[in-house]
């Protein structure tokens, strides 16, 4: 079983289609993900960039001059 590399971005706007068209990434072309929707699954691309953590707004920066 095939599994893409990143994780399923965050929906924004209000529920995709109402139908399984992926059970796992293995189902999917290229490099999608297998990603719930709001109310079914879809392949889609998968967000590869830095995943933020509850912690990282704790995290001293210095400030930029």
């Amino acid at each position: 079983m095939k599994h893409t590399p990143g994780v399923c971005p965050v929906r924004r706007w209000g529920m995709g289609i109402c139908a399984e068209l992926c059970s796992n990434d293995s189902d999917c072309p290229n490099d999608e993900k297998c990603c719930h929707n709001g109310c079914g699954h879809n392949c889609i691309a998968p967000y590869t960039g830095r995943i933020w953590s509850q912690s990282d707004r704790y995290t001293h920066h210095p400030p930029l001059h």
